[in-house]
């Protein structure tokens, strides 16, 4: 008797096995059309590599004849391709259906099918913990609040699992729903959630005390980059003599966004390089154009990846100073590969990024330059008075400033 975990293993490898056979005869028979008999003809290579799957075919009959109850044919080949790339034992590679990559670009572009919340990963127990709502969303109406733990999301326990893994489980194709569980005020409740369209606003600002301006960054995605020139413009006119830039929850994103950012803010020269297994180097430049006021950043250990970039830049150049705990540690870089005849998409890890100075932070993060952690007490919300990282932060701009 096999074990749980061989048994998934091995309907893993079925799956994908047979999906790949299904692959390459249907190429070969369009690079190879039959003749009138029905006949086709493959090059030796050909055949050796069909070959060399064709034990699957005898495992497919055994499926066909002896499998208690009937399969979806769709859901048995996108499961095997999502076992393809599950196999490279990287969290961030993943294979989207065409509803999925749909969904996925919708949420790039700052039109996001889901729920409508935001979260970040409890650190002391594992859990993720909304940080925000959106207004008029399925989650707003459902009752999830800031505060709130989501504990599973159709039976599957989201505790261990970073921020991006957790949005894939509950994002998905609008009109479909999803089952989440979670904790209120300490008791727990389920709920069958409809996934619809949501807009979020990626940048907010405002004015605190003694002309200090605020940035907060909840993605490197959508709106991101206008909503961060209208923030430099409205903090222009408010004369602001500092910014604080808050990336504490914030997971990351696109990195031609941040780089767009960055450009804004940072003097002429290199923002990231990301070097591929090859060797292969892309560089992202500044140009001699920025904002020139003195910058705090504020991160924590949910900061991830884009954020990082962020960080890291700011942090070479000596154009910020950090305050907050040590970042997530996320260098690496991931690309999306669409499938044209298909409309689905692999997305996959394939290079590292590097700081300005040649920094690779993957699994250390960043250290800021004023380590504050941000000790609440229990039940304690975060505000302009207990945030004691946000208060650090404006003792460092003002040194800044005078």
């Amino acid at each position: 008797m096999i074990s749980k975990k061989t048994a998934v293993t091995l309907i893993a490898v079925i799956s994908a096995t047979l999906c790949l056979i299904t692959f390459l005869v249907t190429f070969f028979a369009v690079k190879n059309a039959p003749n009138e008999k029905g006949e086709l003809y493959v090059t030796a290579e050909q055949y050796k590599t069909l070959a060399k799957y064709s034990k699957a075919e005898k495992i497919e009959g055994i499926i066909e004849n002896s499998f208690y109850k009937d399969t979806d044919e769709n859901a048995l080949l996108n499961g095997a391709l999502k076992g393809m790339v599950a196999s490279l034992g990287d969290p961030y590679s993943t294979y989207y259906t065409k509803e999925e990559y749909k969904s996925y670009n919708d949420k790039m572009g700052g039109q996001y099918t889901g729920i409508g919340l935001v979260i970040k990963i409890d650190q002391t127990d594992g859990l993720p913990l909304v940080t925000r709502v959106f207004e008029d969303s399925p989650a707003e109406e459902t009752g999830i609040v800031a505060g709130d733990k989501l504990l599973s999301a159709d039976g599957q326990k989201l505790n261990g699992l970073d921020t991006e893994a957790v949005a894939d489980k509950i994002s998905g194709p609008e009109g479909t729903s999803v089952t989440i569980s979670y904790l209120h005020d300490g008791k727990e409740y389920t709920k069958k959630v409809e996934r619809r369209k949501v807009e979020m606003d990626m940048i907010s600002y405002s004015m605190l005390d003694d002309n200090i301006g605020e940035i907060i960054i909840s993605q490197f995605n959508g709106n991101c980059v206008e909503g961060f020139k209208e923030a430099i413009n409205g903090l222009k006119k408010e004369k602001a003599k500092g910014v604080i830039i808050d990336l504490r929850d914030n997971p990351g994103g696109l990195l031609k966004d941040v780089c767009e950012i960055l450009d804004l803010i940072l003097p002429q020269g290199t923002i990231v390089y990301t070097e591929n297994k090859a060797g292969k180097k892309d560089t992202y430049e500044s140009d001699a154009n920025y904002w020139d006021i003195p910058i705090v950043v504020l991160v924590n250990g949910n900061s991830a990846s884009a954020s990082e970039v962020f960080a890291g830049a700011v942090q070479d150049y000596n154009r910020a100073k950090l305050v907050g705990v040590k970042t997530f540690g996320k260098g690496i870089v991931q690309t999306i590969v669409p499938i044209q005849e298909t409309g689905a998409a692999v997305k996959l890890t394939t290079s590292r990024y590097f700081t300005p100075k040649g920094r690779n932070i993957h699994g250390m993060g960043i250290i800021p330059d004023y380590v504050v952690e941000l000790s609440l007490q229990a039940g304690q919300e975060l505000t302009a008075d207990t945030d004691t990282q946000l208060k650090k932060a404006m003792e460092v701009i003002t040194g800044m400033i005078k």
